[in-house]
């Protein structure tokens, strides 16, 4: 009788940590989804964890390093969404020069051609990987689904096999 009672402990512990662990699974890609909304105030600071810290680009035959950061100055209420970010480079890639910032993100490519808006390129790897995690965060949703109904039918069977024993005088 004590063997028994010890596995029942033991199925009930064993619910309780599967319970735990299904909730940690099916929070984080749920908050994985509300911080990746665009109307969450913090919107800016996930895309900007997401973009790289540095791109690579040629120009004129010269390859610069341009560098990101959160604009300081930037005001929701007033200013364009990109101004939320400040692209900068160093002159001559020497990290112990001053920052040398781009206008509103923009560089000259040459004389005769347009400008580019640097902050784009950075918006650009951000949103694949906000892609590739927005990915993943469905899938393990939808795993997570899967394994609460399993977890659901566990449960029943546990309360049914308790109720049958009960029934039964086995207990």
């Amino acid at each position: 009788m004590d063997k028994e009672k010890k596995t029942k402990t033991k199925q009930d512990k064993l619910l309780i940590v599967f319970a735990i662990v299904l909730a940690v699974l099916i929070l984080l890609p749920v908050c994985t989804k509300i911080v990746s909304s665009s109307k969450m105030p913090f919107h800016t600071g996930y895309v900007y964890a997401l973009m790289p810290k540095s791109l690579d680009l040629e120009f004129n035959d010269e390859e610069i390093t341009f560098y990101i950061e959160k604009n300081k100055e930037f005001n929701k209420e007033k200013d364009q969404p990109l101004s939320a970010y400040k692209v900068y480079y160093y002159e001559n890639n020497d990290k112990k020069t001053d920052k040398i910032y781009l206008d509103n993100g923009q560089t000259m490519v040459a004389q005769t051609e347009s400008s580019s808006l640097m902050t784009l390129n950075f918006l650009a790897d951000a949103a694949i990987t906000g892609r590739i995690i927005n990915r993943i965060a469905n899938t393990v949703l939808i795993v997570d689904a899967v394994l609460l109904v399993g977890y659901a039918i566990f449960i029943w069977y546990v309360l049914w096999s308790k109720k049958y024993d009960k029934e039964h005088g086995k207990e």
